[in-house]
């Protein structure tokens, strides 16, 4: 074991499940002196060693493997033991982990058995109903002293206001051509005051934005087609003049004038992009917010009458569109030309009228309360996760880890005793919350998307746990901070509130890298789909750009991301005990050859090492030789099939002061897995400055 000429230094000692026998002598595997086998500074061979029989027979490498996953196994029966024990102790807090979000699911199905399923008939919208409005619309004016404060008649009416409109505008619709669409605005503007709390009540004042404040109209280019146009314009209608005309050289430039003068709002900004005897190209530009959106031209989860058509006549949009296209046929010359007669008679003025509805029903329940189902169900989990990161942290805290680890306990077995316990309880919650979210107010979904869909989270919470409890020393501190950080994860998902699912995709897969971010976005997705009266199922789960199914995917890659990030921070920050890693030791190949490392918390050693790597065949208890000066009491050999365990090996190692004094000269030691060394030596041997170099040096990975 040791090539040691001062008859100073430390001596090492190796014990490894020593048994007596009758005869007094130790039967083991591997080499113990002891002060009985030592006499007049002679070491006595061991039993075990050659030209001596062995009880024990020789242990071949492939048996050693077997015997380290049954010690790996016991291991974790025990560490489990003893984590079960804890829960046990602490029953009260436990049932907090295992029932605490049952809390908020409850409350979610409280909120939905509250909520009124609304039935909608099976209907056609070939005609309109109109009522005739009471006679105070007709008599009642804006300074009529019968508006007070207490009383406004205009309230009363504005239910049949808005009945009315709902009527008109769900029936055949008539584009309105741009004298009739700003006379309206100019009506509407007169009773803005009245009719403004009304329809910011009601969620109807972003339509009608354009009707109640009549904008400047812009154009670009400027040139003489553009002034041909406004020419057309002004004479063809005579509400044109009233408006504040404006002619930009660009249509940037137009779109930049616009947002630099929001205190002035704009109509729209006309922009002629090309034009030619036979073919004009122009486009009008309005505000995105009194237009739908058209990155999605089907709605897939939207049953009944979709009423997003209608801004395109609240808007004015339409009716610029038509005043456009008849300057454009007579520009042309299309109404000239007897080759295509159908042209004409100018400008077509088309009629809409909605496709029929089948009976359908539909509960409120997902549009009031959708876009909070995913902060709900976060917040269910947040105890848990809190409790989880606490007692990681506290063995951190107590020294627990530590001292397993010096009983010989597995880093990786310690890693996955946690896991395992985790997912435990974070199985039970994905498994409840899918049963009553099922029976409840999800009852249209595919009940395994959505057993998927819970437990991928909870699996990407224990790992974003573990990754929390890399950065904390204090469990208190982390039991806090925990929760908080999982709540703050999940606000990303407002910043994209007023987008659907088919804008900025690849932002919001880059926010779904924040696990209760592609939680939340996943819970409006279902909401969607169960308003609509489908469910998230399989023939939906990739409908549109971003869909269910980037959302699950997101969660597991969530997961892995976090596990590495949990295992690579707690090898490179520096702890209290141990020695931290070198950040860019991932790239060390030598590591890597060293160890087998599917995963971050199932790491196992390879335990058959090959015995030349670094050329130890030299050293004297591999080969035998008698070492230094032939003095066989010097070396301990290790016997052929104990050599594949030497883990750590120590070669010719020596200190000498600057006064010429040798503390450790020539020293060599082999290391063996399993087993314990230790160092003899009276003081002042050097065992003190053999452990202080052995804790500093650059050992190589093997």
């Amino acid at each position: 074991m040791a090539d040691e000429v001062d008859s100073t230094s430390p001596v090492a000692e190796r014990t490894a499940g020593a048994q007596t026998n009758d005869n007094g002598t130790v039967d083991r595997t591997g080499i113990e002196l002891t002060q009985s086998e030592t006499t007049n500074n002679q070491i006595y061979p061991s039993p075990l060693q050659p030209n001596h029989q062995s009880s024990l027979g020789t242990v071949s490498p492939k048996q050693s493997s077997n015997q380290s996953l049954c010690l790996s196994g016991s291991q974790l029966v025990a560490c489990l033991g003893r984590i079960a024990t804890e829960k046990r102790r602490t029953l009260r807090g436990t049932c907090c982990e295992f029932t605490s979000h049952l809390i908020i699911m409850s409350i979610l199905v409280f909120g939905f058995l509250l909520s009124k399923v609304e039935n909608f008939q099976a209907k056609t919208y070939s005609s309109i109903d109109v009522k005739i409005p009471p006679a105070t619309v007709a008599t009642l004016t804006a300074t009529d002293d019968s508006v007070t404060a207490d009383v406004n008649p205009f309230e009363e009416i504005g239910a049949f206001a808005l009945q009315t409109y709902t009527s008109i505008m769900s029936g055949p619709l008539v584009v309105p051509d741009f004298d009739q669409y700003i006379r309206i605005g100019n009506f509407l503007s007169n009773y803005r005051f009245v009719y403004g709390s009304l329809l910011t009540q009601t969620g109807y004042g972003r339509s009608f934005t354009n009707l109640l404040f009549l904008g400047d109209l812009h154009f670009s280019p400027s040139s003489q087609v553009t002034y041909d146009l406004i020419d057309h314009l002004n004479t063809s209608y005579t509400e044109f003049a009233s408006l504040n005309i404006f002619v930009h050289d660009t249509e940037e430039e137009g779109v930049n004038f616009i947002l630099d003068h929001l205190d002035s709002p704009a109509l729209a900004l006309i922009s002629l992009r090309e034009v030619s005897n036979s073919k004009v190209n122009y486009v009008i530009r309005q505000n995105y917010t009194t237009l739908p959106n058209t990155n999605s031209i089907v709605q897939s989860a939207t049953i009944g009458l979709d009423t997003q058509y209608q801004q395109y006549f609240l808007s004015g949009f339409l009716s610029m569109e038509r005043a456009i296209d008849e300057w454009v046929f007579e520009y042309t010359g299309a109404t000239s030309n007897t080759k295509y007669e159908e042209c004409s008679a100018g400008a077509p003025s088309p009629v809409f009228i909605p496709f029929p509805t089948f009976a359908y029903e539909q509960n409120p329940y997902y549009t009031s309360v959708g876009f909070l189902l995913g902060l709900a169900m976060i917040m269910s989990t947040m105890y848990p996760m809190s409790k989880l990161t606490k007692s990681i942290v506290e063995e951190k805290e107590t020294k627990m880890r530590e001292l397993m680890k010096i009983m010989g306990l597995k880093d990786w077995i310690h890693r996955f005793t946690w896991f395992i316990t985790a997912f435990i309880l974070f199985f039970w919650i994905a498994i409840t919350s899918t049963l009553i979210t099922t029976g409840s107010f999800l009852t249209k979904s595919n009940s395994f998307l959505l057993f998927l869909y819970f437990f991928l989270f909870t699996l990407s919470e224990i790992s974003f746990s573990f990754l929390l409890s890399v950065f904390f020393s204090n469990s208190k501190l982390a039991a806090i901070v925990a929760p908080v950080l999982l709540f703050a994860t999940i606000l990303p998902r407002y910043s994209f509130y007023t987008t659907n699912n088919e804008e900025v995709v690849v932002n919001k897969v880059l926010a779904c890298l924040l696990s209760p971010t592609a939680f939340a976005f996943g819970a409006d997705i279902i909401s969607d789909y169960e308003y609509g009266g489908l469910g998230i199922q399989f023939d939906n789960i990739a409908t549109g750009k971003f869909n269910f199914f980037i959302v699950l995917f997101m969660l597991w890659i969530d997961f892995y991301i976090y596990a590495f990030l949990a295992w690579y921070f707690d090898q490179v920050i520096p702890h209290e005990n141990g020695t931290a890693k070198h950040p860019l030791f991932i790239f060390n190949w030598k590591y890597w050859a060293s160890s087998c490392c599917c995963c971050w918390f199932l790491c196992f050693p390879i335990n058959e090492r090959s015995d030349d790597i670094h050329n130890f065949e030299a050293m004297p208890e591999f080969n035998g030789d008698s070492g230094q000066d032939g003095d066989s009491r010097n070396v301990e050999i290790i016997l052929p099939e104990m050599q594949y365990k030497a883990c750590v090996r120590i070669k010719s190692l020596g200190k000498r002061y600057d006064d010429g004094k040798v503390a450790v000269r020539n020293l060599s030691l082999s290391m063996l897995e399993d087993q314990i060394t230790c160092l003899l030596g009276h003081n002042g041997a050097g065992a003190i400055l053999f452990v202080t170099f052995a804790s500093i040096l650059p050992f190589s990975f093997l």
